[in-house]
């Protein structure tokens, strides 16, 4: 495997792309572990506030994604609400998000055996289920919004090739103002296309709702006022929205988007693809902006799992460097 040395040009994936230390964890002011990766904070007009590591290399965001798909086809279906929310989620598979996922596809006339995301089945379930995966809201949209398409032919909807999926990785493309040099299939089956650091703080700063693009404006507001959709009650998207008042989006191998009420937007690639740091240090990026209030990370650190405890005290954190 090559090594993470100065990033190159024409890099196509992380061996090639250039990291730095993003954060720390002591016990009793003894630093134990570290985690490497990649940030980005952008100011609400697009400006560059905080570059750590190669910020301009292709990465692949997974579901932080979502967003930016769901923007992408809200209008040609109706989407709103709860329906928005969920198409932008990754959800834990409560009982009331099944609920909300087969109301959707009935809406909008998905036969749930037509997904390809898996089934799963989870403790608030009564049965194996598509309904219940992490990704099926996005799955409902894009498999309701593929088939409105005249010229898919045979092709299925999570096929790359479909009109569908040429168009979400054009709307990629353009909201980050990146070319998208690779795909590849995510977990739930569905095509992941890579996008860069930099190029994702500035595409997710609208979902604030500062900017001209409205219907990323509206699927942010129906993230925030339907967070448990977005992940679920008590995990860290959830927190964030409902405490914070952020706009929050995890991805699946260390990626974190929070974005400030005033469109500051932050961006972390974990290079190891834990999450652990991704948000804290995406939270200290927006204090450092003075984006939103200091002590904001500080704040919900108990429930983003950063504290370090010996028995019942607590005797070290997390600590992003900036």
């Amino acid at each position: 495997m090559p090594a993470a040395t100065d990033p190159a040009s024409d890099a196509t994936d992380l061996r090639l792309a250039r990291t730095t230390t993003i954060a720390v964890v002591d016990r009793d002011g003894f630093v134990e572990s570290r985690h490497e990766g990649i940030a980005a904070a952008v100011a609400p007009d697009g400006s560059v506030l905080a570059a750590m590591g190669d910020v301009d290399a292709p990465f692949l965001a997974r579901s932080a994604l979502k967003p930016l798909f769901a923007a992408t086809i809200a209008e040609r279906l109706g989407l709103a609400g709860v329906e928005l929310a969920l198409a932008s989620g990754s959800i834990v598979g409560r009982a009331e998000q099944v609920e909300v996922a087969t109301a959707m596809a009935a809406r909008l006339g998905v036969d749930p055996t037509t997904l390809r995301c898996p089934p799963r089945t989870t403790r608030w379930m009564a049965e194996h289920s598509r309904l219940g995966a992490i990704c099926v809201g996005k799955h409902v949209a894009v498999a309701a919004a593929a088939a409105l398409e005249s010229d898919a032919g045979d092709l299925a909807y999570t096929d790359p090739a479909h009109p569908i999926q040429v168009e979400l990785r054009a709307a990629i493309e353009r909201r980050t103002g990146v070319a998208s040099t690779a795909a590849a299939t995510d977990g739930c089956s569905a095509p992941v296309y890579a996008s860069s650091v930099l190029g994702m703080a500035r595409a997710v700063r609208g979902l604030a709702g500062t900017t001209d693009d409205a219907v990323l404006g509206a699927v942010g507001a129906a993230m925030r006022e339907h967070a448990w959709l977005v992940e679920g009650p008590g995990t860290p998207d959830t927190v964030l929205m409902e405490r914070l008042g952020v706009t929050a989006k995890f991805g699946a191998e260390g990626t974190a988007v929070v974005v400030a009420p005033d469109g500051t937007a932050a961006v972390v690639k974990v290079a190891d693809g834990s999450r652990r740091p991704g948000a804290p240090v995406a939270l200290a990026l927006l204090e450092q902006a003075g984006a939103i209030p200091s002590g904001s990370l500080a704040k919900v650190a108990a429930e983003l799992g950063i504290l370090q405890h010996g028995g019942s005290a607590v005797v070290g954190t997390l600590h992003p460097l900036l």
